[in-house]
């Protein structure tokens, strides 16, 4: 699966279950390969109760927001291996990880602004912009 294909999954599997998401990326934050400016790590920073929970890592944010709002497999150690994989095939497979040289923060960015074109042919001045909290 190559990254506009992956991407494309993780974009629909928002799109369903988390409207209005593309309208919450800041794309000049965005990198995949970052927890903090990746999808869900931008997306977790708008959800109060996972803002306000204790984390060892910042990063460590968007991992919660995909268990909790995509329906991710909770992201195990290693040592368990079979859930470990489960894992990584879902956030690879949906675009959530594995940046593949840029390529896929690229495809993002790509599907972002299709979205927020479309949008502005719509209703102009939607975008909404917010701090992200761990910068």
């Amino acid at each position: 699966m190559n990254a506009a294909e992956a991407v494309a999954n993780g974009a629909q599997l928002l799109d369903e279950r988390y409207p209005g998401w593309y309208r919450k990326i800041n794309l000049d934050e965005l990198e995949i390969s970052n927890g903090c400016s990746c999808i869900c790590g931008q997306l977790g920073s708008y959800e109060r109760d996972l803002v306000e929970q204790e984390l060892e890592f910042e990063e460590d944010r968007w991992l919660l927001f995909a268990e909790q709002h995509l329906g991710c497999p909770e992201y195990l150690p290693v040592y368990s291996h079979q859930s470990h994989r489960e894992w990584a095939t879902f956030v690879t497979e949906h675009g959530f990880a594995n940046d593949k040289g840029g390529f896929t923060t690229h495809e993002w960015k790509l599907a972002i602004q299709a979205r927020l074109d479309a949008d502005s042919l719509e209703a102009p001045n939607t975008t909404a912009t917010k701090e992200m909290v761990c910068a």
